[in-house]
């Protein structure tokens, strides 16, 4: 936050306004609260690459060294919570929950059933449950058996 500093000035009956929403010091100035906007695309788009880039070093790093890659899932969530953007789906699924650990497909066990894709962490054993729809050419097979 930049300050810019100004003199107070006075209204017709020599009285000086109040200014609620700035600060007023006894040197008869007041500091007027001037906000640079900031590139809201530019920053987005800076968190959605180190986002990626955190999930793919964790996937490569998951076997040989798991504490390393839930260390880069953790860092991804806190860049996705401090800059507000949200983590897209694709890394979402890519994460347990509940321990935070990076599933890949050595660590954790997958299951269809009843439209919900029900994930379960080898680590923790913690499931997480999503709704799927089925592809339209699995249904028509099952209608016509």
């Amino acid at each position: 936050m930049r300050l810019m500093w100004q003199p107070l000035q006075e209204d017709d009956y020599g009285r000086r306004n109040s200014f609620s929403s700035k600060w007023v010091y006894s040197l008869g100035m007041i500091a007027l609260d001037v906000r640079r906007r900031k590139n809201s695309h530019r920053s987005r788009d800076l968190a959605l690459q180190r986002m990626e880039r955190l999930f793919l070093l964790a996937e490569e790093e998951h076997r040989s060294h798991p504490e390393r890659s839930r260390r880069y899932v953790e860092i991804a969530r806190r860049i996705s919570t401090r800059t507000r953007v949200r983590m897209p789906f694709t890394l979402k699924k890519l994460y347990c929950r509940h321990c935070g650990s990076y599933l890949s497909p050595e660590g954790s066990r997958v299951r269809l059933r009843d439209g919900v894709l029900i994930t379960t962490c080898i680590h923790c054993q913690g499931k997480m449950r999503r709704p799927y729809k089925p592809r339209r050419d699995q249904e028509n097979e099952r209608a016509e058996e």
